[in-house]
């Protein structure tokens, strides 16, 4: 999967920003180290496009116009154990617990927690804030946000008097609010001299209701500097790089690689929610069947999981923990075939694990309704999937063949047209409301 290039184009349709660096010499070694184990996972796939090899974005099958008698290669020597592996995420080891000293937003239950490092006087932590925002509404109750301090005092001459500010606020029960009006109105007190800044601050704190006496003797007393103080330390040790930083539940975010975008985080959130490779959830010698609920129709198929055990049971422990729910088919080529299966709709997303191929010489893509997982190469398979709208004998030994459309491949047909690659191609694919997995 080509990263890079796939959030460069996100963040032109979003922004990039750049972080504010720490300084710290040690923290940046440290988190590029890790963050470059995540973007080395991945590999780019090249494909032919009018004579030219270009490189294609992860788990897209790509059609070819070669002759029917060279377009069928040899079929490679299947996979002696095919299994699922978690891919290898750089791990934050010395992460504080999350207290009831901590502000949080979002159920405290959520599966993900955010954990943000921040200094309200970086710009790109101003212009990040949204985004978190956005995400907490999107995915509510997937997702939770902690707010942590990381005041980088040797470049934010107001960065320790603002942490201080929100957390005097906090203690009034107001600290979002401080935190979002502090975000909001960056621009106008960071060009203010410091000695200014207990002024302004009290005017915040007045138009917020608070009690500003209170609050006033707070900041003259450096009432929430030790704390303030802990979790910048608490960031050094972590080998934090700059602000913002985030962890999602223990795993660095790689902003260096992936940048800050509403997509960007939840790709990564959806790499984090489905870490652990798939729990076996079915028995190889039963029959199953998956209807796919889409706003056109139902499409029923057949699952192979006497074939293809690993890779239906990959495809089942999906669909029963709702990673296809309100997904579209963000990728349906006329002629060729109709993918679905990613929770972003850019054709990158994926799960925290990858699975062998799992392939089957009797099973190929010879008609129109055989259904393959989608990959970006060799044993990279996740939760993209794709069914075929005509035979696809190129196609074959390359992906795995798991199951067969049954009934609805009218409802399949009708799938609206739409390729993610192209930057006109905003429109929203056929909605998934869901997928079911029956027993016969």
């Amino acid at each position: 999967m080509n990263w890079k290039r796939f959030f460069g184009i996100t963040l032109l349709l979003t922004f990039a920003l750049a972080a504010c660096s720490s300084l710290a010499s040690e923290a940046q070694t440290s988190a590029t180290a890790t963050a470059e184990e995540v973007v080395a996972a991945i590999t780019a796939t090249p494909t032919k496009e009018n004579g030219t090899a270009t490189p294609t974005e992860a788990t897209t099958p790509v059609a070819t116009s070669a002759p029917a008698e060279t377009a069928t290669p040899a079929y490679p020597t299947p996979h002696p154990n095919p299994q699922c592996e978690a891919l290898k995420l750089p791990v934050a080891t010395k992460l504080p617990p999350v207290t009831e000293q901590d502000w949080s937003r979002g159920q405290a239950d959520a599966p993900v927690t955010v954990i943000e490092y921040a200094d309200f006087q970086c710009p790109a932590c101003a212009g990040v804030s949204p985004l978190i925002k956005q995400l907490l509404e999107v995915e509510e109750g997937k997702v939770r946000l902690v707010y942590r301090h990381f005041p980088l005092t040797s470049i934010h001459d107001k960065a320790m008097i603002t942490a201080e500010a929100a957390e005097a606020a906090g203690a009034q029960g107001k600290f979002w609010e401080m935190h979002a009006l502090l975000y909001e109105r960056q621009r106008l007190w960071s060009s203010k001299n410091a000695d200014e800044m207990p002024d302004v601050l009290a005017g915040y704190a007045q138009e917020l209701g608070l009690d500003v006496a209170q609050f006033n003797q707070a900041l003259a007393q450096h009432t929430y500097r030790a704390k303030v103080q802990q979790q910048y330390d608490d960031a050094i040790a972590l080998g934090l790089p700059g602000t913002p930083s985030f962890i999602f539940n223990d795993v660095y975010y790689p902003a260096d690689q992936l940048g800050f975008s509403d997509l960007a985080f939840k790709f990564f959130l959806y790499i984090v929610t489905f870490r652990d490779p798939p729990s076996q959830v079915i028995h190889a010698d039963k029959q199953y069947q998956a209807t796919i609920e889409t706003e056109k129709g139902d499409i029923v198929i057949e699952l192979f999981a006497d074939r293809t055990p690993l890779t239906v049971n990959n495809f089942v422990y999906l669909a029963q923990r709702g990673w296809y729910d309100n997904t579209t088919f963000h990728r349906v080529i006329p002629g060729f075939v109709a993918q679905g299966g990613d929770p972003t709709a850019t054709g990158s997303g994926m799960p925290g694990y990858r699975c062998s191929d799992e392939l089957t010489p009797q099973l190929r893509f010879d008609e129109a309704g055989m259904v393959g997982m989608a990959n970006s190469g060799p044993n990279t398979n996740g939760a993209q999937f794709f069914i075929t709208l005509d035979a696809q004998p190129a196609l074959n030994g390359r992906y795995p063949v798991f199951g067969r459309v049954v009934s609805g491949m009218d409802v399949v047909k009708s799938l609206s047209e739409r390729d993610p690659q192209k930057a006109s191609s905003d429109q929203p694919g056929d909605r998934i409301i869901r997928i079911t997995i029956q027993e016969l």
